[in-house]
Parts: structure tokens; C-alpha cells; sequence
């Protein structure tokens, strides 16, 4: 028995598919059954409850070494990068993946 078989003998015996064509991609899938939709609707609304508390907790923690070095856009020059490693802070750009000081 192939892992499509497999998966298709779960399935209600009445599934309803439905297909949709991007470009040269034909995807197919099952819609869900009423018990199942039902069962995902209150799965998001449960998820979007945590993601609304999460979202109003304000900033990010980032557990990152002093020796990783940190990357930003060059406020006064737009070709060039700011590069912080630890309490070092140096402009330049990247060539050949490598960074580069400039003076």
C-alpha cells in the first residue's frame, strides 16, 4: 500500500476535492468536512488569543553572544553597513561575503 493510499483510506468516503492551477502547478486538496472546519475555526481563534496577548508585550529578547557581531544600514551613507561587535563599532561594506572597515 503506498503512502497516497494510505492517506486517501482515512478520508470519508464522500471527500470533496478541489483543485487550483498556478501557472503550470495543479494543487489539489479535500475540503474539510463541517466537524472539521468547525474543529480548525476554534483551534485559530484559540491561537489568535495567545498571538493578540503576545503581541502586546512589548520588545524582543535576543540571547546573542558579545562576539556575535550585529549588522545595521549606515544612517549616512546608504552603501554602506554598521557593524557592532560588542562595544566595537566600525562602518564598511561586504565584499566578496567578507566585511570590509573603511576609514
Amino acid at each position: 500500500m503506498t503512502a497516497k493510499s494510505k492517506a486517501a483510506s482515512k478520508l470519508p468516503p464522500a471527500a470533496t476535492w478541489k483543485s487550483v492551477q498556478v501557472g503550470s502547478v495543479n494543487v489539489s486538496v479535500r475540503v474539510p468536512t463541517e466537524v472539521e472546519r468547525k474543529q480548525r475555526v476554534s483551534e485559530s481563534k484559540t491561537v489568535s488569543g495567545r498571538l493578540g496577548k503576545a503581541i502586546l508585550t512589548p520588545g524582543v529578547k535576543l540571547s546573542i553572544k558579545s562576539t556575535t557581531p550585529i549588522y545595521a544600514a549606515d544612517t549616512k551613507d546608504p552603501n554602506l553597513v554598521v557593524r557592532k561587535v560588542g562595544r566595537n563599532v566600525s562602518r564598511g561594506m561586504f565584499k566578496n561575503g567578507v566585511f570590509v572597515k573603511v576609514a
